[in-house]
This record gives C-alpha cells, structure tokens and sequence, in this order.
C-alpha cells in the first residue's frame, strides 16, 4: 500500500503487511535481496515501531515501512508477498 508519493512519484513511502506465507519469516533482513533503491525504514510489530537492523528477523502480520523508487515497487511487493509468486 503506498502511504506517500515523494519526488514527483519518483520514490514511495509503502507499507507491506507480511503474510503467514512470506518466503522471509524467521529470516533476517540482512538475508533478503532488496532492491538497491529501497530502504527499509521502519516496521510495525504489535503496535511497536521498531528500528530495523540486519539481525532483524520477520514475523507473521508485520508491518514494513520501506521507501523505494517506483522501478522497484513490484519487486518489493513480490518480495515480501506469498512465497511463489
């Protein structure tokens, strides 16, 4: 879901919910092939707003807060969605 259109549409502020199936749960951030142009800014867990750090691991239902360019938007989206897809 994109929460923020920065540069002109250029970059987003997005926020992806991550699902029981994503292929990162348990895994670590600094484990995930992210696209070059995307930062991880923030994630949502139980209502806390954690920092994110490569020892970082993912968990059913949270909330990532990540700026991307809009080239790499999709990726992003596959990434962090159902594993398979």
């Amino acid at each position: 879901m994109t929460l923020l259109k920065l540069r002109r549409g250029e970059f987003s502020l997005v926020e992806e919910k991550l699902p029981p199936e994503s292929q990162f749960l348990g895994r670590p951030l600094k484990d995930i092939p992210l696209p070059a142009t995307c930062v991880i800014a923030a994630v949502i867990r139980s209502g806390q707003v954690l920092i994110p750090r490569g020892n970082m691991l993912f968990e059913v239902g949270d909330e990532v807060l990540a700026v991307v360019d809009a080239r790499s938007l999709h990726r992003l989206k596959l990434l962090f969605g159902p594993a398979g897809e």
